[in-house]
C-alpha cells in the first residue's frame, strides 16, 4: 500500500546569521512510511549563554521523532480510549520523555554521562522544539516553546492546534533546557474521521519576520497550497529555502524552518 502523505522539510539560515558569519541553529527531520509520517522541527536559542543550540536541536528533533513515533504506536493499539483521554495520558508522560531522553544524548554527547537529568551544562545546547506524529487514523502533536503548527482541514478550514501562550512575552520561551521544562509542553491528540489537507509546523523565525500576524501566517498556508497545485510539489519544496531567507531578509532577521505534509490520494 502506497502512503498517502508526503512532507519536506527546509531551513534557511538567517540573514542575521549571514551576516555575523554564525551557523543556523534551526533543525528539522522528517520520517515517512507507508503507515505513519513523524515531522520535528526546533530552534536552538543561539545567544552566547547557549552556545551550542545548533547542537542542542538537532537532538532535539532527532528525540522527538522516535518518541513521537513509539507514542503514535501506543495510541494506535488502545482503540478503546477516546483522543481526550490519550492526551490526558500523554500530557503527564511525553514531555518527561523527550526532556529526558534529549538530556541524555547531550550528557552523552558532552562526555558527561548517560544521565538523563537535569545538569548545568544543558543550558548551552537550549532550544524548543515541535513535533507531529501522524497515520491514517490518528495525529498527535507536541510543542515546547515557541512557533506554530498550522492544520488545513479538507473544507479548507485553518486552524492552530495551540494557542498563544501567554507566560511567553518578547523573546522569552520555554526550552528543553530549562529544568522542569515538561510542566511547560502542550500536547494535542486527534482521531482522524477525513485526511488532513495539510500541515504546516515551523519555527518563530516566520511568524516573526509577518510581524506575528496569525492571519498572514494562514496566508502563507493558502499560497503555498496553491503554489504546489500550479508548479508541483517537488518545484515548491525546491524554492522553499530562497523564499525563506528572503523572508527573514526583510523580516527579523532570525533563522527560519518549515516542515510541510499535505495528504495526497492513494492510487
Amino acid at each position: 500500500m502506497k502512503a498517502p502523505w508526503r512532507a519536506a522539510g527546509v531551513s534557511a539560515c538567517g540573514a542575521r546569521h549571514v551576516l555575523n558569519n554564525t551557523p543556523c541553529q534551526d533543525a528539522v527531520q522528517v520520517q515517512s512510511s507507508n503507515t505513519s509520517i513523524i515531522l520535528a522541527v526546533a530552534d536552538g536559542h543561539g545567544d552566547k549563554k547557549h552556545l551550542h543550540s545548533d547542537k542542542g536541536s538537532q537532538f532535539a528533533v532527532e528525540v522527538a521523532c522516535r518518541i513521537m513515533e513509539s507514542a503514535l504506536l501506543a495510541v494506535e493499539a488502545d482503540t478503546a480510549k477516546t483522543p481526550r483521554e490519550h492526551e490526558r495520558i500523554l500530557s503527564s508522560s511525553l514531555g518527561k520523555r523527550i526532556s529526558w531522553e534529549w538530556n541524555k544524548k547531550v550528557n552523552v554527547y558532552c562526555g558527561l554521562s548517560s544521565y538523563g537529568g537535569w545538569q548545568e551544562e544543558l543550558v548551552q545546547y537550549g532550544t524548543t522544539v515541535l513535533a507531529a506524529a501522524i497515520s491514517r487514523r490518528w495525529a498527535l502533536f507536541f510543542q515546547l516553546g515557541d512557533g506554530d503548527i498550522l492544520l488545513t482541514a479538507q473544507d479548507g478550514s485553518t486552524e492552530f492546534i495551540f494557542g498563544e501562550d501567554e507566560d511567553m512575552y518578547g523573546t522569552f520561551t520555554h526550552s528543553l533546557c530549562q529544568p522542569n521544562n515538561n510542566i511547560h509542553a502542550q500536547v494535542r491528540c486527534k482521531r482522524l474521521h477525513e485526511p488532513i489537507k495539510m500541515l504546516m509546523m515551523s519555527t518563530d523565525g516566520i511568524r516573526d519576520s509577518l510581524e506575528g500576524d496569525c492571519d498572514k501566517y494562514q496566508q502563507v498556508a493558502t499560497w503555498l497550497e496553491q503554489k504546489i497545485i500550479n508548479q508541483g510539489w517537488e518545484s515548491t519544496i525546491g524554492g522553499l529555502e530562497a523564499w525563506l531567507s528572503e523572508l527573514s531578509r526583510r523580516g527579523n532577521g532570525d533563522d527560519s524552518t518549515l516542515a510541510l505534509m499535505q495528504w495526497i490520494e492513494e492510487e
